[in-house]
């Protein structure tokens, strides 16, 4: 004889539970796009009903975006990364270690906002593990269509 604990009742999920994107995918989104992941966040606010806090989530993925961005730049002119014909094979040695400084020091960028993202905004917000995980699906495919449509834009 076999022990039924539902006594033949299907559990249903609350009423008040909320699905939102887990704290791992606007880690990564955020890596990627402090822009994506900081909107994948305010949905998450939105959705739950954290509508004042949203300002402050969008101002710091904007403004962090922007700034990385800006030493990017500064970093590109510095190590003369944008006078340069990318030519990897016939690069002399110098030219690969500045590429290669460059790329580090932006995704040590990127995993510091990735970071601040999920440790203070998320964290704060969202204290405990129990919430229901939301398809990232959407934010997959709209990342995908900017990113094709950001290279037509560039002439690639």
């Amino acid at each position: 004889m076999e022990f039924d604990e539902n006594n033949g009742v299907e559990e249903q999920e609350s009423k008040g539970a909320v699905e939102i994107y887990s704290r791992r995918a606007v880690w990564w989104f955020s890596f990627f796009s402090p822009i994506i992941g900081g909107i994948m966040l305010a949905i998450n606010l939105f959705n739950v009903g954290y509508k004042k806090a949203i300002a402050g989530v969008l101002i710091f993925s904007v403004v962090f975006y922007a700034v990385t961005n800006y030493i990017g730049l500064k970093l590109a002119v510095y190590y003369q990364l944008t006078k340069l014909n990318i030519d990897f094979k016939n690069a002399d040695i110098a030219t690969r270690e500045d590429f290669l400084k460059f790329g580090m020091i932006l995704i040590g960028l990127n995993f510091i906002g990735a970071t601040i993202m999920t440790r203070a905004f998320f964290k704060r917000y969202f204290p405990e593990e129990d919430y229901y995980p939301r398809s990232i699906t959407g934010p997959l495919i709209i990342t995908f269509i900017l990113i094709i449509l950001s290279f037509m834009g560039a002439g690639f």
